[in-house]
């Protein structure tokens, strides 16, 4: 990305009741698949973004249970 460039992400919020309980069935399973799905918590999530060269961070909480982070950053 080009410095400057803006990102927007949206993330699974691991810290929400929806999340963790996707996160406690698959682990129940003893599933290794592939195509499971990570969550983030908003500390990681930060931490990542800065280390990868991203500023200007506006992390929120969004959906009707905060299952989601969106993140909308600059390149620097």
């Amino acid at each position: 990305m080009k410095p400057n460039g803006r990102i927007y992400l949206q993330l699974p919020n691991f810290i929400s009741d929806k999340v963790f309980k996707w996160f406690v069935d698959y682990a129940k399973k003893g599933s290794r698949h592939i195509a499971r799905v990570r969550g983030y918590t908003v500390p990681e999530v930060e931490k990542i973004m800065t280390s990868i060269g991203f500023a200007d961070l506006d992390v929120r909480i969004e959906g009707k249970e905060r299952e989601d982070i969106v993140v909308i950053g600059r390149k620097i």
